[in-house]
Formats: C-alpha cells, sequence, structure tokens
C-alpha cells in the first residue's frame, strides 16, 4: 500500500492544496485514494477540498474524526472545548480507511511540532501510523530555518523523511531567495527534493483534473505512488 504522512512547516503553507493534488493525481493514476486530515480546527473547507480532489465516498467524519470549532492548534482550542479526545481511536480509524483503498494520504494540522494534547504533537501522528513523512514549505526568505527544523523533528523521532515539496505561496515571487532556497536545503539538510509546485489561481486549485495534472508536472510522483 501507498501511503504518506504530509505535514508543513507552518500554517497556510499550502500543505492541503498539495495533499489534494496528490491524491487527484493518484486517482487518474487509477488508484482508490484514501484520504484523512485527523485534527481540524475552525474549518473543514480543507476536508472538504481533500475530499472531493480524492473523489472519495469517505464520511467527512472520517477524514476528520476530531474537529474543532475554534481556528487554533487543537490543544489550545480543546482548553474551550472540553471534548473527550483518544489519539488512540485515530489508529482504529485510520485503519478502517487503509482497509477500504489502495493510497492513505494523511495531512497533518498546521506544523510539525502543534499540540493535539498535552503530550502528542502533530508529527506523533506520522510515529503512530508508521507513515514515512513529507514536508510542505514555502519557498521563500526564512525557509531554510523553518525547513530544517521541521526535518529535525522528524529525524528526531527516527521517522523516514520521504522529501520536501516547495510550495510558491503566497505570492509566486521568483526572487534571489526562491531562486536559493530549494538547493541549499537540500545539501544542508541531505534531504531529496519532491519537487516544487507554483502559485496556482483558485479555478485549478478547485478543480481535480487540473489540479491532478499540475501535481503530475510539478512533483516526483513516482517516489510517492
Amino acid at each position: 500500500m501507498k501511503q504518506f504522512f504530509i505535514t508543513g512547516t507552518d500554517t497556510d503553507v499550502g500543505k492541503t492544496v498539495v495533499s489534494a493534488a496528490i491524491a487527484a493525481a493518484a486517482y487518474d493514476r487509477g488508484f482508490k485514494v484514501g484520504v484523512m486530515k485527523p485534527f481540524a480546527s475552525g474549518s473543514r473547507s480543507d476536508t472538504r477540498l481533500l475530499k472531493k480532489h480524492a473523489r472519495s465516498a469517505q464520511a467527512v467524519s472520517e477524514i476528520t474524526p476530531f474537529y474543532f470549532k475554534h481556528p487554533l492548534a487543537p490543544y489550545s482550542s480543546n482548553l474551550f472545548e472540553k471534548k473527550p479526545l483518544s489519539v488512540g481511536g485515530l489508529r482504529r480509524a485510520a485503519d478502517t480507511v487503509r482497509s477500504k483503498h489502495d493510497v492513505l494520504i494523511v495531512e497533518g494540522v498546521g506544523g510539525a511540532l502543534v499540540p493535539i494534547t498535552q503530550s502528542f504533537y502533530a508529527i506523533d501522528i506520522a510515529d503512530m501510523l508508521k507513515l514515512p513523512v513529507v514536508i510542505v514549505s514555502r519557498l521563500s526568505l526564512g525557509t531554510i530555518n523553518h525547513t530544517l527544523l521541521t526535518v529535525e523533528a522528524v529525524r528526531t523521532r527516527g521517522l523516514k523523511l520521504a522529501g520536501v515539496i516547495f510550495n510558491r505561496v503566497p505570492t509566486g515571487k521568483n526572487g534571489l531567495a526562491e531562486r536559493t532556497n530549494a538547493d541549499v536545503i537540500r545539501k544542508l539538510g541531505k534531504i531529496k527534493i519532491l519537487g516544487v509546485f507554483p502559485h496556482l489561481k483558485q479555478s485549478t486549485v478547485q478543480s481535480p483534473a487540473a489540479l491532478g495534472k499540475t501535481a503530475e508536472k510539478h512533483i516526483e510522483l513516482s517516489a510517492l505512488l
């Protein structure tokens, strides 16, 4: 089975769009694609985008079993909502999705060290489910620090790092930093660069066919699928 965990170096680096793009491409290649964003806060829009692009019959509650209405880290949100939260249930939920699909794409929430509980962080989802990790990172100034810190968090836990996908957010700027950062990170982090994702119009983001083609063009999918 093809399966992996997608985390980001921060919130709003475009990991949901990248996750949806890979899901769309996998479906177009003939795979039955299961998606999960186990924890979400503030909106279910990411869950709906994943479902749409995977062409999935999954229930929203199966894709995102733990939802918090406050737009905060799950741990912070739950200080107000006080929901019972058993991360042990996550493994059972993932096994259910695995049993019905050829590919499993699990998206984290925010960055790698976003707290889910007082002792369980977003990156621990990958550890619990035994998934290799894909990091989605900005290409702009400041990303060297953010990306290498995320790489360190992955490796400290003994997890397999599949590689990094850079995303041209939020503007698609192509200055000196954007032209050099990926190669610097590849050399210093000794990591595989899986691609550089372009800045996209919303019409492309919302189209499974268009987004899948974008993934085929800009991501080394052979390393994942």
